[in-house]
């Protein structure tokens, strides 16, 4: 009894295994490879540009992004969207979505202390033109290293000229 008993539980999760692994399997074996994003940095005196770039896009609709950083270290200012012309049409399919790279996003912070902080793109959502939702895993991230220099704009001497 206890034999059978494994044999139906071994049965059951590999089914749910492939289950699990289908959509994998089926954009593979379409020949969409996976979204990818990816971060740029560019420091200025007072603040933090970080723009979101996303490639291998595939009809791509909408999107939501999930950033965490330390609120102890940077404040947030603004954003920016990439995408010239992109609009919600309340007609779903009859637009085709963006494919290959984009520029996503441009988000701008002031830097309001001295330290390190992460930004990280924990979570990607990607809708197409027909409302099909695909979440991301990003594994997006860049490290912003932040001077007492920079917060308050001014160099100050040290002595013999010396600036830092």
């Amino acid at each position: 009894m206890t034999r059978h008993n494994w044999q139906f539980w071994l049965t059951c999760l590999l089914l749910v295994m492939m289950y699990t692994a289908l959509p994998i399997s089926e954009a593979a074996a379409a020949g969409n490879p996976m979204p990818s994003v990816k971060l740029e940095l560019t420091d200025q005196d007072d603040s933090i540009e970080l723009t979101v770039a996303a490639d291998n896009l595939t009809d791509m609709y909408a999107y939501d992004i999930v950033l965490s950083y330390d609120p102890a270290l940077v404040q947030f200012l603004s954003s920016s969207t990439g995408l010239t012309g992109f609009f919600v049409n309340p007609f779903t399919g009859s637009v085709p979505g963006l494919n290959g790279k984009a520029k996503l996003a441009t988000l701008i912070f002031k830097k309001i202390s001295t330290g390190r902080t992460m930004l990280r793109l924990t979570q990607m959502k990607l809708v197409n033109s027909y409302l099909d939702l695909q979440t991301i895993d990003p594994e997006a991230k860049v490290e912003a290293r932040i001077s007492t220099r920079q917060i308050y704009g001014y160099s100050r001497s040290l002595g013999r000229g010396s600036h830092y």
